[in-house]
């Protein structure tokens, strides 16, 4: 009788065979030999083992291997029952010499690690369609069982596993017989998940409470280094190459030589080295002014091992992407990139072979150098299916936090549990800073008591004496509040526009100098931009974020090139640069004047920062104010409420208008003082109340002696004056801000409700909606339907050059998606309708064949047309709300 292969791919070998179950089976437990050293406990290394040798018995079933892998040789022949093979797998168990197993491998075995080992296996390969079959697939069971138990089908198939089971290094065969009392108890419609106990959803979480901490580690291991190996070992497959899962790091010494290279100065001036032997193997906090060094201290952090180094902006991983290159890499790939774009970064049309290699290892977790945004990794807090590979790798690596200032509460709170899920699991986290809010820091220490883990070190660079001394003696920025009289129209929308005196100052500031305009709306940048260009025809910029990928890149490149960092000193040529909050992090430049709506307070100093940065240390500014803080009576500032939380503008402003003008020198806790006064809380509802700008109606409501006192209050605060920063200030002025927000204000609040979630449990049933809370961003992708012509020759081009690319899709991001697509904020239901989808047109207006329609419905898969204006330089215009209104309603 003919031998039945069962096969794992459908791919074939370097021999020309297909890749059977055995081949791959092994492949996987060879890849797991070096990863073992990574799991601490030996009785944990042999249950990892056993799951990863029974994780794919499923795949013996004739549905799989015909209609799923073209094994049309196989026998018994069926095509109408189809389990999903890892839940198949289950019933080919026999449980009762699997837990005995394990007992002999262990003396201190627990029966909760026999359900480990099984839900690992079932569950290897989560399916968004599982909860139905999981609750209610009683009929798919009673199906199959009909069709295989009369009439030795089953046997056959038991045959052909024991057959393939020999091949597989260390296998006991005792640990395969068909479960039939469990396939009868499915039939009659008791619930897969009452035999093996899913790890995600919320629905099933009563039945995993009862879980303690200690063993829930063991099973996040155990099921997450199965599909770590797993997935690998397909990659291995797939590429045809022997790579290693984890490469090896470069050596402390090594990292340190090149760092004391790159800085320059003598070893014992170098800050980082100073610090670094007391917090290298240990939890660290550090606190530090941008540009003062943190990310060389981080690589030192290292300490020769495995780390993560997160961000949240895709531009700035990109920047430290580069410099880690070139400290880390020698003739060794050592670093990888992760964000939603890093395979079109990285793409070169000249090497694509190699750049696609650096993307695919960097994807399979294993250069020992990670840059990566947050929201790779952060939304795993939220235990989306698979988080257990994402733990598991965490468990022996260390976790680099940049910038978190940056995220909102929300996102600020899931980084917290995701830092405490780590350190639980074994790792380590460095959270670097310039500006660190004191609840994010109090929540971080609180459960590294709770949970009994060593206090972290903390660094505060800021409030080291030698350092103190150095930034209260650097002072770049003289600010200037500017307070605009706004009013509401005629339809009840206030008017945030720049008037001309304030325009005309900005082009006179621009005559010699680089000026920097941040606006916090897209609607306000674009219409300052169209303003000043009335004037000044020539070198002014705008970049904001609605424009497309290509044209974003083109504008970056060209602004980083104009505001070069450090500006050269014989320059004289007035720039003007108008932008959108991304300036903040996105943008490497140096410009001598800022002219800024009001924003938090971390925020603005974030914005100051690209004023003068050529200056380090040492320097005093004597001129005019160089920082003009624009602040609209009405509303604050553009965004109205949208963009930035009133309580945070509020209290901003209520800080830098009680500063004394034109004094050196501020005593915090009476400035904090002064602004208490000019705000309050609702007692009822904790809603912020500013009372710095007292509205008409209120003030006929009192007496004339409380309407004088106010009047002066606001002459004072538009009176022409300045007042002179250091860093060490604004240091200061940020901990003032997260000193008086209110903990019940809408600010904290939501940073303290979404730990409260997390910490009861909560689980994310799909990765997308875990990111997606993550970022709490939604946006829907356009194109403009006046490119459709320009659409569809290009993309006939791109058919004809890349038909044969190994990354076709790489490289349709980087030629068509990235040139025509733009991303605009909210759900525009007017919009995301099928007659106005890429779908509905490929569909009637193409005549590509089957094949790639398939694909280009995939590809284009929620992007929509809209007949609006767009242009290079301008972006998508303003307006665009008029033109879906007008075309849609």
């Amino acid at each position: 009788m003919e031998e039945v292969k069962i096969w794992a791919k459908s791919k074939e070998n370097k021999d020309g065979n297909n890749i059977t179950l055995s081949e791959h089976t092994n492949h996987i437990l060879n890849v797991f030999k070096q990863l073992q050293d990574k799991v601490g406990r030996q009785y944990l290394r042999e249950y990892i083992k056993i799951a990863i040798q029974l994780h794919d018995l499923g795949k013996v079933l004739p549905y799989f291997q015909i209609r799923s892998l073209g094994n049309k040789s196989y026998k018994p022949f069926d095509v109408s029952n189809n389990i999903y093979h890892s839940l198949f797998s289950i019933l080919w168990i026999d449980q009762g010499n699997l837990e005995t197993k394990l007992k002999s491998i262990s003396n201190s075995y627990d029966k909760d690690y026999l359900k480990f080992v099984i839900s690992a296996v079932a569950y290897h390969h989560w399916k968004e369609s599982f909860e139905e079959l999981l609750r209610f697939g009683g009929d798919t069971f009673e199906n199959f069982g009909n069709k295989f138990l009369s009439n030795g089908m089953l046997s056959q198939l038991e045959n052909n596993l024991l057959s393939e089971a020999k091949l597989i290094d260390g296998f006991d065969d005792k640990l395969i017989t068909f479960n039939k009392g469990m396939l009868e108890g499915l039939s009659k419609g008791i619930s897969f998940a009452d035999y093996v106990v899913p790890p995600y959803q919320l629905y099933w979480l009563p039945k995993r409470i009862e879980t303690k901490d200690d063993k829930l580690k063991d099973w996040i291991l155990l099921s997450g280094f199965l599909m770590r190996c797993d997935h690998f070992a397909s990659f291995r497959e797939e590429e045809e190459e022997n790579y290693q899962i984890e490469i090896e790091s470069s050596k402390f010494d090594t990292v340190k030589n090149k760092i004391r290279e790159k800085i320059g100065i003598q070893e014992n001036k170098i800050w980082q080295f100073n610090e670094i032997e007391r917090c290298k193997n240990k939890n660290t906090i550090l606190i530090a002014p941008t540009g003062s060094g943190k990310t060389e201290f981080s690589f030192l952090w290292a300490n020769g091992e495995k780390f993560f180094y997160t961000l949240p902006i895709r531009s700035a991983v990109e920047q430290i992407f580069e410099r880690a290159q070139k400290i880390f890499n020698d003739d060794v790939e050592r670093t990888g990139l992760l964000h939603s774009d890093a395979d079109v970064y990285l793409l070169s049309d000249k090497d694509e072979a190699n750049s696609l290699k650096l993307y695919e290892i960097a994807h399979q977790l294993s250069y020992p150098v990670m840059l990566s945004t947050g929201d790779q990794f952060f939304p795993y807090a939220l235990r989306p299916p698979g988080f257990e590979k994402i733990y598991a790798t965490f468990s022996y690596s260390k976790l680099i936090i940049d910038e978190v200032q940056a995220y909102d509460p929300r996102a600020s709170a899931i980084v917290v549990k995701f830092i405490e899920d780590v350190v639980r699991m074994g790792g380590k986290f460095l959270l670097m800073t310039a500006t660190l809010p004191n609840y994010v820091k109090k929540a971080i220490l609180e459960r590294m008591e709770k949970f009994d883990i060593d206090k972290p070190e903390i660094i505060n660079r800021y409030e080291d004496e030698l350092s103190k001394e150095i930034y209260a003696n650097l002072k770049k920025h003289k600010i200037e509040l500017k307070i605009i009289e706004n009013k509401k129209d005629s339809n009840n929308k206030t008017n945030f526009s720049f008037d001309l005196t304030l325009i005309e100052e900005i082009l006179q500031k621009a005559e010699n100098n680089r000026v920097l305009i941040v606006v916090n709306t897209i609607k306000q940048a674009q219409d300052v931009y169209e303003k000043v260009t009335k004037t000044k025809k020539d070198k002014v910029w705008l970049f904001h974020s609605r424009y497309t990928l290509e044209d974003k890149k083109r504008i970056k490149s060209e602004i980083e090139a104009e505001f070069s960092n450090p500006k050269p000193d014989n320059e004289k040529e007035g720039k003007i640069l108008i932008a959108t909050q991304v300036v903040e992090a996105s943008l490497d430049l140096d410009a001598d004047i800022l002219f800024t709506e009001i924003a938090p307070m971390d925020s603005l100093v974030q914005r100051m920062g690209r004023i003068l940065r050529r200056y380090r240390e040492n320097f005093v500014y004597e001129g005019e104010p160089n920082i003009k803080v624009i602040v609209f009576k009405e509303g604050y500032e553009s965004g109205n409420d949208k963009v930035y939380n009133q309580e945070l503008l509020g209290i901003t402003y209520s800080l830098l208008s009680s500063i004394p003008l034109n004094k050196n020198g501020i005593d915090y806790e009476k400035l904090c003082d002064e602004a208490k006064k000019k705000f309050e809380y609702d007692a009822n509802s904790n809603k912020f109340i500013d009372k710095s700008f007292t509205k008409e109606s209120d003030n006929k409501k009192k007496g004339e002696k409380k309407k004088k006192k106010e009047k002066q209050q606001q002459d004072e605060i538009s009176k022409e004056g300045c007042f002179l920063l250091s860093e060490f200030d604004k240091y200061q002025l940020v901990n003032s801000l997260f000193d008086l927000i209110n903990k019940n204000g809408v600010h904290k609040k939501k940073f303290y409700d979404t730990l409260d979630i997390l910490d009861a449990g909560y689980m994310s049933d799909r990765k997308f909606e875990a990111q997606k809370m993550f970022r709490e961003i939604i946006a829907t992708s356009i194109i403009i339907d006046k490119q459709k012509e320009n659409l569809k020759k290009d993309l006939n081009d791109f058919f004809r050059v890349y038909q044969d690319s190994k990354r076709q899709y790489t490289f349709f991001k980087k030629k068509i998606l990235a040139k025509y697509v733009v991303s605009i904020p909210g759900i525009w239901d007017k919009i995301k309708v099928y007659k106005n989808s890429l779908e509905n047109w490929i569909e009637k207006e193409t005549v590509y064949d089957l094949k790639r329609k398939e694909k280009l419905f995939k590809w284009f898969r929620d992007i929509y047309f809209v007949d609006a204006n767009y242009d290079e330089n301008t972006g998508m215009d303003q307006k665009i709300n008029e033109f879906v209104s007008s075309n849609f309603l």
